[in-house]
This record gives C-alpha cells, sequence and structure tokens, in this order.
C-alpha cells in the first residue's frame, strides 16, 4: 500500500517517493518565509542566511535527486504508459469511419486516378507515397 499523507481539504495523498531525507526535511521544514521558486530573481534577492532560501535550494537538490530514483523513473514511465493508453483508445476508428471507408474500399487510388488523367509524374509521386506507405502495388 502506497503511504499517504494529509493534504490540504481532508483528502489524502500519496506521498512521494523515494521520501524527503530526514535532514533535508528539517531544513525545508524550518523556512523563515514563504519558500520562493529556486534561481529566480525574487529568490536570489533574499538574504543569504534566509532559511526560506536554503529551503528553496534544498527542493530543488530533492527534486534532483528523487528524479533519478529508479522508483520515480518507474512511475513516470506508467504514467506515461498510461498516457498513451488512453491515447490509443480514443484513437480507435468508430463505426462510421469503418463504414466509410469500407464504402470507399472500391475507388481507385490517387495514382490510378492520375494515370487516367494523363498526369504520369503525379501518378509516380502517388505511387512512391504508396510505397512509403507499404501499400500493394496495384497493377
Amino acid at each position: 500500500m502506497t503511504p499517504t499523507r494529509p493534504a490540504p481539504g481532508g483528502r489524502r495523498q500519496p506521498d512521494l517517493f523515494p521520501p524527503r531525507l530526514p535532514w533535508a526535511a528539517a531544513l525545508i521544514d524550518a523556512a523563515d518565509g514563504p519558500i520562493l521558486t529556486y534561481g529566480s530573481p525574487a529568490w536570489a534577492a533574499l538574504p543569504d542566511n534566509s532559511r526560506a532560501k536554503v529551503a528553496a535550494a534544498l527542493i530543488a537538490a530533492e527534486s534532483w535527486r528523487t528524479y533519478w530514483a529508479p522508483e520515480e523513473h518507474a512511475r513516470r514511465l506508467a504514467a506515461e504508459l498510461a498516457a498513451a493508453h488512453a491515447a490509443e483508445q480514443d484513437a480507435r476508428w468508430s463505426e462510421e469511419v469503418v463504414a466509410a471507408v469500407h464504402r470507399s474500399a472500391h475507388r481507385p487510388r490517387y495514382s490510378q486516378l492520375c494515370e487516367r488523367r494523363g498526369e504520369p509524374q503525379r501518378a509516380e509521386r502517388a505511387r512512391q507515397h504508396e510505397r512509403r506507405m507499404g501499400l500493394v502495388p496495384v497493377v
């Protein structure tokens, strides 16, 4: 089971993996003001002895450390595969599209139409495209 922590509004969110290092968590939690984005102009303007400045640097360091952790790689890969699966599900042809393809299947290809119109250059370009797509040549 994935460990969770309280979140705003009473819901629970899964903990980050790997968890923050205890010494880093203590320094981040000891921030003496709002924690600004590391490297931003507002962060740079903070005094060097600001606990919020140190906390922002530690958050950046922890983010870097956890980004390369095997658990985080696995989590990102799972999320990417889930998104790809959802996109594949959306990309399936509807019954209407399948029916339209079946209705047009007996029609000549563009290369054949070009030949009929006496346009050999266009017909050859169309056949090259058909070969790139892996279509069986029409004789």
